[in-house]
């Protein structure tokens, strides 16, 4: 190892910096504590550095190791310096963007401590220290005496007790508290949906991803929303989650999350985990450690999940690979999609982009014979033809903006039990001013655009 070596210090908009090593013997990727300006600072230590311009004199020493061993592995600390230069961003702001806040202070890699609530006394005498008209409080009591064991902070928020309920109780020494390593129990309910028949386009898709993956393609799933690409997406990856391998799932919103997370869930037995900005800290840092240590052979999460650590990281899948969402727009500016790319690239792998609308990007790859094409033209399940109509309005009267043969339609549907959903435009009174005999439209003089009437000033107005 070098005398010297550079260090990144989290939120410094640097780089890095030159220390001598002194005593110590830092691993690369491993973090450090260093003297910064008056203080002491978290670094990773990046690189060994052989020269320097710098006096001896004027170098300072590392003050002490955190980890004895690379705490970034290699392969991510290559991604971070990649999207340090390619985007132009410094390194110490890439990785302040990959860790958790619990590891950027110097936190162990361990599973966090948890609050676990139980009863401290029994159920009848639990109910008598308790004003009979706290129903909540009484309804948590009966909740906590049907559990085996200790309950959780976050079981107790999903049966929809809130820390009100809780506090009269703690108070009152009714319930006891405890803090415990996080027991990852596994759910009965999942993995027990079967594979779905796929068609004749869907099986084609399997097929060319499972023959071609030894080469580490990319692969371009276009296909019609409905055309069942989700369903390509489990298959192959559980094709893939073999030999405790891991697959990287990256959504551009988090409220797509959800939806995606039961169907893999419903799926799938394998440990899994989310990632997204919404997570608290102690839930990132939970799933950091369970995916870098390889029990979570699933990650779903949105673009920050791409610096996820997964050792056994076999698949890359980006849906709706389109999405601006998946560029993030302040501090590090860089494409959740192009990184993705990169990953994958950088470790051997292949990747699935999916969209129902690629972009230009993508499809031009394809065209250069970047990608693989794989297109999926047909419904994966019958669905009734989409039925428009225009309505000319020339001859008409509208009641309050509406034409009668619209207002037809909308009683008909909700005296059948139906919702009816109307898109109006709220800027003015009425988006036109329509002449019913000629079809007179009143337009804007400078654009092709309609004036809008507003009536409260009397006048109209080109939005």
């Amino acid at each position: 190892m070098s005398e010297l070596v550079e260090v990144c210090i989290p939120n410094t908009k640097r780089d890095s910096f030159t220390y001598q090593c002194g005593d110590w013997h830092p691993a690369i990727g491993a973090r450090v504590w260093v003297p910064f300006r008056a203080k002491t600072c978290l670094g990773v230590v990046i690189a060994p550095q052989e020269k320097t311009n710098l006096a001896a004199s004027s170098l300072k020493i590392i003050a002490g190791l955190i980890d004895d061993k690379p705490f970034l592995s290699e392969s991510l600390l290559d991604l971070c310096l990649w999207v340090s230069q390619y985007y132009q961003s410094p390194l110490s702001e890439v990785i302040t963007l990959a860790l958790p806040k619990h590891y950027r202070n110097g936190g162990a890699p361990v599973l966090p401590l948890v609050d676990y609530y139980q009863l401290s006394v029994t159920v009848a005498a639990a109910h008598k220290l308790i004003n009979k008209r706290a129903s909540r409080q009484h309804e948590l009591i009966d909740f906590l005496t049907q559990q085996v064991h200790a309950v959780s902070q976050h079981q107790l928020r999903e049966a929809g007790f809130a820390t009100c309920h809780l506090k009269p109780l703690l108070a009152n020494q009714i319930v006891k508290h405890s803090q415990h390593p996080l027991i990852c129990t596994p759910n009965p309910h999942t993995g027990t949906e079967l594979p779905l028949l796929l068609n004749d386009e869907q099986a084609y898709a399997v097929a060319q991803i499972s023959t071609n993956s030894a080469d580490n393609p990319r692969f371009l799933l276009h296909g019609t929303t409905g055309s069942g690409k989700t369903e390509i997406y489990l298959q192959i990856i559980a094709k893939t989650l073999t030999n405790r391998r891991q697959v990287l799932v990256i959504v551009p919103e988090i409220g797509l999350t959800p939806q995606l997370v039961s169907r893999f869930r419903a799926r799938f037995k394998e440990p899994l985990v989310v990632i997204h900005s919404n997570l608290t800290e102690q839930d990132r840092q939970l799933a950091w450690y369970q995916a870098s240590s390889g029990e979570a052979q699933l990650v779903i999460g949105t673009r920050t999940a791409i610096f996820t650590p997964m050792p056994n990281l076999a698949l890359i899948v980006i849906d709706e690979e389109h999405d601006s969402s998946l560029k993030q727009q302040e501090g590090v500016r860089y494409s959740a999609r192009d990184t993705a790319l990169m990953r994958a690239h950088k470790a051997k792998i292949p990747i699935i982009l999916g969209s129902a609308t690629p972009s230009l990007e993508s499809l031009h790859n394809c065209e250069q014979q970047k990608y693989i094409l794989l297109q999926i033209n047909r419904q994966a399940i019958a669905t009734i033809p989409l039925q428009w109509l225009v309505t000319d309005l020339r001859n008409t009267s509208l009641q309050q903006g509406l034409a009668p043969s619209t207002i037809k339609h909308i009683e008909r549907h909700l005296q059948q039990g139906n919702q009816v959903l109307v898109f109006i435009n709220r800027r003015g009174f009425s988006p036109v001013l329509l002449c019913h005999q000629c079809g007179w439209i009143a337009d804007c003089p400078a654009c092709d655009s309609h004036l809008t009437l507003h009536r409260q000033d009397n006048r109209l107005m080109c939005h």
